[in-house]
């Protein structure tokens, strides 16, 4: 995938999406933006489950903009194109042409991989990455910053391998019983990672980074061995019942819902009438899926939502 995104295959996309920005109507324009936020968005989704305040806020941001970016496209005058012959040309090329070419692109890139790659060796590169992040960093045990980065580095190697663990390539999707236990093998193993992350942040001496590092490398080593008994040995047991990345989902489902209501229901013409309401109630659930998103907490984000609403000064 990155090849077909930094390589020059990506102009077969970039070139015709900016003809039709540049030269279609305003909603043709809105629209191709917008569907530039939903495919960023729809392939971006594992990011909030990193349990990194920025990236979640990254997410919310850009769930958010696809959201105003449709509402604008709905509400924008209808408008003639700056060049029909430019914007249909560009539509004809990335349909016939950009979209049948980078779609047999993928399909090659991925067969290959699936055939010459292990579902393990992406962990392999993220733990020496970690490792590496640790022991540059082994000597600045006492400093909040360098510990910070070293947490972010053990969290993005925790949900990588919650993903290559559970090797769901290697398993069909009617078999739900293996993919039920590979998937809770991979967050166990994804657990014992981030409990690096309680020692990196405790730490008192370049020893606790280093025993980390070593913890790291022994991974590592089991990763490129594709010994998962050694990788399972010692890791922290799930509650019965719990997947991890499923109850995050479950949780942000909602929150999204709640953003998308705070662009949608303010056009409602019953609503559109009163501006002060449409906009009290625009904010208002706008704030209390955001604060759901990032907190994961459906009672503090009920707390600020009153708060943030006894504030409003329109009403």
């Amino acid at each position: 995938m990155d090849r077909i995104v930094y390589g020059p295959l990506f102009l077969l996309v970039a070139a015709p999406l900016s003809l039709m920005i540049t030269f279609g109507s305003a909603r043709s324009s809105g629209a191709c933006i917008a569907s530039v936020f939903t495919v960023a968005a729809a392939s971006m989704w594992r990011i909030p489950t990193h349990r990194i305040l920025a990236a979640r806020a990254f997410y919310v941001l850009l769930v958010a903009s696809t959201v105003w970016s449709w509402t604008a496209v709905v509400r924008a005058q209808p408008s003639p194109a700056a060049s029909p012959t430019l914007f249909l040309s560009a539509v004809v090329f990335l349909g016939l042409i950009s979209a049948p070419v980078l779609m047999v692109m993928q399909r090659r890139l991925r067969k290959r991989a699936l055939e010459e790659c292990h579902p393990y060796d992406p962990a392999v590169v993220w733990a020496i990455r970690a490792a590496h992040v640790v022991h540059e960093n082994r000597q600045r045990w006492n400093s909040s910053l360098a510990a910070r980065g070293a947490c972010n580095a053990l969290e993005n190697l925790a949900v990588e391998v919650a993903r290559d663990l559970s090797m769901a390539d290697r398993v069909d999707p009617g078999d739900s019983r293996l993919r039920a236990e590979l998937r809770t093998g991979a967050l166990r193993v994804a657990e014992s990672v981030r409990q690096h992350k309680r020692t990196i942040a405790t730490a008192s001496s370049e020893d606790d980074m280093a025993s980390v590092v070593r913890s790291l490398t022994a991974g590592a080593e089991a990763l490129a061995k594709k010994d998962r008994a050694a990788l399972l040995d010692g890791a922290p047991e799930l509650s019965a019942g719990v997947d991890r990345i499923r109850l995050f989902v479950r949780g942000a489902i909602p929150a999204f819902g709640l953003i998308a209501l705070a662009f949608v229901l303010p056009l409602i013409p019953g609503v559109a009438a009163h501006p002060d309401v449409a906009s009290t109630l625009r904010w208002t659930l706008l704030v209390l899926g955001v604060t759901t998103l990032v907190t994961s907490s459906p009672e503090l984000a009920g707390r600020v939502t009153d708060v943030f609403g006894k504030a409003m000064p329109f009403k």
